[in-house]
């Protein structure tokens, strides 16, 4: 019995502790709370409105890889980091993963394609209230090279 309760002050205590943050996507609520170890706990009322969540804890967690990623994904690292990537760009853009991901998303089905651009605003709207944050080399990043065919074309470049 004394066991059970110092495990139940124990879990309270720890999700008073936790970070909390809450968000509206498409007035859906989605509440992002982090345990003691700073892992994301994301509880929404939608599919859609935990992966906003997902998407914004993500980005919050990993901005900078995930923007060098999705430039790279889609031969676009040279615009921003300068001609020694061009190589690499030239590649990327030799196999095509651009078109494949373009081509998979006009394929994917309306429930793949809703979960995925409710990820990509979550994800945007961390580099709207954050953009400051970003290195000055990718403050240019501009809001229309985040949409879903451009996850898609990570997702198809990390199979290569």
């Amino acid at each position: 019995m004394v066991v059970m309760l110092a495990m139940l002050l124990f879990l309270t205590m720890l999700i008073l502790l936790c970070v909390i943050h809450q968000h509206f996507s498409n007035s859906t609520k989605v509440t992002i709370y982090r345990d003691h170890f700073g892992i994301p706990h994301i509880v929404g009322e939608s599919e859609e409105a935990i992966f906003y969540g997902f998407g914004y804890a993500q980005a919050e967690d990993h901005l900078i890889d995930m923007i060098y990623n999705y430039l790279r994904a889609n031969g676009r690292l040279s615009e921003y980091l300068g001609k020694s990537y061009l190589d690499e760009d030239y590649r990327v853009r030799l196999m095509g993963i651009p078109e494949l991901a373009q081509r998979a998303w006009s394929k994917s089905p309306a429930k793949c394609k809703s979960i995925i651009k409710a990820f990509v605003k979550g994800v945007n709207k961390y580099i709207e209230e954050h953009l400051n944050k970003l290195p000055e080399e990718l403050r240019g990043y501009s809001k229309s090279s985040r949409r879903g065919s451009v996850v898609l074309s990570n997702t198809a470049i990390e199979k290569y």
